[in-house]
């Protein structure tokens, strides 16, 4: 990761910085509208928001055409709105006046809100089909909790807000649904009710594994009927059946003129067009046809960190959790309506260390048995339980399993050295003893002198959190409870 920043900082002008940060904090800013440079105005034809100009979005085509065609199938601009934060001069007031804005909010209206964000995304080629729907399964009852453990993304159009992450916020602005689909006017033949938006957490478990049990599959699943026989009749089983026809009740959002008429067993344009516009928290990928790629996982939900040691461990993490479902046996299942609950909790200001959240109560195999435990119950733990163990409720925890796997390695000491670092980290992290990228964001901008108690993020204050962040990117500025020295003076 350090090698790649500084390929990119080769390319730049002395004046620009390559910033690993989940959000500009200044984007759509209506106080601080210079942000953009050079100038361009709002209401644009693309996304005609009076935020944020179509100059902010890529000039590839596909994302114009995104912007656009999310907005004319929903029939009006995406709606966001997520919490304010109140400080003792915050305006509560909706903003714009007679706008979709709500109060104690921050209200949003284009998809650059969302899909300007960033994040910290790791794909695994894995051994098999049956593996690849393992992992699937795994990574989505993980994700609320990956989330929560990241987060970074607390500023939003110039304000601070009362959550810690991105999610719901690329979710909203990516939410095409019709007000039919979204329940607000009655369903006409052949439509249905879609209960979440294109860009959400997981809505199936996908594995035949013995440990993914019917009753963790507790929400409604909506999806295409035809697409669900034709694949039955074609041999699919039918957890993978209910999947595929879940991602096509959305329709196509980009479709290239000179790539409509294909030839499917030679080309997944078709089916990718659908594939890569369903956003959830894990992504399933089956090998393009006539490829030796094989089958692929997304994991998806991890904010961005500021600094290049964080987002390594963070990466090598996922990774050891991967060895742990296949070496391991182990089993994360829980309801899935248990997940969306914990996907709730993971948003809220500093959950990491005042949450609780869904979790099974043994995700080891028994000592005396060589069998995963396959019984269904599960309880709410603080993630420092998750990650670090509760001997007190017989509970192991997520670092110290990894380092039972570590120890039937044979690696070298300076990758054990550098591994351990990593599991220190997010151990501490966990704890609570360090603190994540978005209380530290959160306070330096509350904390700042140019603050005015208002929740509002000025040019000043966003300049000096802007230039911080870039020390703490370059180890210029170490920050002792958000990554510690002792981490960062290894090679």
């Amino acid at each position: 990761m350090r090698e790649r920043r500084a390929k990119i900082e080769e390319q730049l002008r002395p004046n620009e910085r390559i910033l690993s940060i989940g959000s500009f904090p200044l984007l759509g800013s209506w106080e601080e509208k210079d942000y953009l440079f050079p100038f361009s105005a709002t209401c644009g034809e693309i996304a005609e928001s009076i935020f944020v100009s179509d100059a902010v979005i890529n000039p590839h085509n596909r994302f114009g055409a995104l912007t656009r065609n999310i907005r004319k199938r929903r029939g009006k601009k995406v709606e966001i709105n997520i919490p304010l934060y109140i400080d003792s001069k915050t305006d509560t007031a909706p903003f714009p006046p007679n706008s979709p804005a709500q109060p104690n909010s921050i209200y949003m209206d284009a998809m650059a809100f969302g899909m300007g964000c960033c994040c910290l995304q790791c794909t695994f080629q894995c051994c098999n089909i049956m593996e690849a729907r393992q992992f699937y399964d795994q990574f989505t009852v993980l994700a609320p909790i990956l989330l929560a453990l990241t987060a970074s993304t607390p500023l939003y159009r110039g304000r601070v807000s009362a959550q810690d992450v991105r999610w719901n916020v690329i979710s909203m602005s990516v939410d095409d649904r019709t007000p039919e689909e979204y329940g607000e006017v009655p369903l006409k033949e052949n439509k249905m009710k879609i209960s979440k938006s294109r860009y959400d957490s997981v809505d199936c478990f996908i594995s035949t594994e013995l440990s993914c049990k019917p009753e963790f599959n507790d929400i409604k699943l909506e999806y295409d009927q035809d697409i669900y026989l034709q694949l039955k009749n074609s041999g699919v089983d039918e957890l993978l059946s209910r999947h595929l026809a879940h991602l096509f009740i959305r329709d196509p959002l980009v479709i290239y003129e000179h790539r409509i008429e294909l030839d499917d067993s030679k080309h997944n344009d078709h089916f990718e067009n659908i594939q890569s516009t369903n956003w959830q928290t894990a992504r399933f990928k089956p090998p393009p046809p006539g490829s030796s790629m094989g089958w692929r996982v997304e994991c998806r939900p991890m904010e961005l960190q500021s600094n290049d040691f964080a987002n390594a461990a963070f990466a090598v993490l996922v990774l050891l959790l991967t060895r742990l479902f296949t070496c391991f046996d182990c089993n994360f299942y829980i309801p899935l309506s248990k997940i969306d609950e914990n996907m709730k909790r993971a948003h809220k200001m500093n959950a990491i260390n005042t949450e609780k959240f869904y979790f099974r109560n043994a995700i080891s195999r028994s000592p005396d048995s060589q069998k995963c435990l396959l019984d269904s119950n599960y309880s709410e733990f603080t993630i420092n339980e998750i990650f670090n163990g509760n001997p007190q409720r017989n509970f192991i925890g997520i670092v110290p399993m990894i380092r039972v796997y570590l120890e039937t390695l044979s690696i070298s000491e300076q990758a054990d050295t550098k591994i351990q670092d990593y599991l220190n980290f997010i151990s501490r992290r966990a704890s609570g003893e360090l603190i994540t990228d978005a209380t530290f964001i959160r306070d330096f901008v509350l904390k700042h002198p140019a603050y005015r108690q208002d929740s509002i993020v000025t040019h000043e204050i966003n300049y000096d959190l802007i230039q911080t962040l870039d020390k703490i990117a370059h180890n210029t500025l170490i920050v002792p409870n958000l990554v510690p020295a002792e981490y960062l003076k290894k090679p």
